[in-house]
């Protein structure tokens, strides 16, 4: 029954109860096939005719344009073909151009090769030599800092020796000008006592002259006088 409403209409379903207690299996039946009729989906479809002369006059045209553009296509993949048939004579032109290029700098590297080997050998010789000077260098080095040490002790030895010669110099500087201020008294004393004795000499010369002149007079004898005079 309900494969009969399936179809392309709209179709509408009335299901009818009855509130009587005595039509409870009836009205439950008649509720489930409600519930049932609900889930049919009718799907609704116009109904249409075909006119098939203006579909095949379509159809005729869809095929002609198909065909020119198949044949655009294939002309188009002719001049593609020939496009590509040139740039690969070009590419393999240019790949061998490349590869000679390439033969000859691989030439040119390994010549290159060559002498820098030629160069890192004697770079080598030359840092071994310069090694062997450094090491000289090292060891002159060395023997400089061990003597400059030496150096540095002696003139350390020598600044105590200094600073001792110093302190004697300084002592006998001292007792040099003690000296000398006891010599300046001496000699002072002795200047002194100098003119003391030369003071003296002339008291002892006055009083000689006095006495023989006392004495002249005594004996009263004026050639004598006279001579005592020439003689003093």
């Amino acid at each position: 029954f309900i494969c009969k409403w399936i179809g392309s209409a709209r179709t509408s379903l009335i299901i009818t109860i009855g509130p009587s207690s005595r039509h409870h299996a009836e009205t439950t039946s008649t509720i489930m096939f409600g519930q049932r009729a609900m889930k049919i989906v009718n799907v609704v479809k116009l109904k249409e005719e075909f006119d098939y002369e203006s579909l095949c006059r379509k159809l005729e045209t869809q095929v002609d344009h198909l065909t020119a553009e198949i044949d655009r296509q294939q002309k188009l993949r002719e001049s593609e073909k020939y496009d590509l048939e040139k740039r690969l004579r070009d590419c393999h032109d240019s790949f061998n151009e490349t590869r000679k290029n390439l033969v000859t700098r691989s030439e040119l590297l390994e010549q290159k090769n060559t002498r820098l080997e030629l160069d890192i050998e004697e770079a080598l010789a030359e840092l071994n030599c310069q090694k062997d000077q450094n090491s000289l260098l090292e060891d002159k080095i060395a023997d400089l800092e061990m003597s400059l040490k030496q150096n540095k002790q002696n003139q350390l030895e020598n600044s105590t020796y200094q600073k001792v010669l110093a302190d004697t110099t300084q002592m006998y500087e001292k007792k040099i000008a003690e000296l000398m201020k006891q010599l300046e008294v001496e000699r002072a004393k002795s200047e002194s006592a100098e003119e003391q004795l030369d003071a003296m000499k002339k008291l002892s010369d006055e009083h000689k002259k006095l006495i023989q002149i006392q004495f002249c007079k005594d004996y009263a004898n004026p050639d004598y006088i006279f001579l005592l005079l020439i003689a003093s």
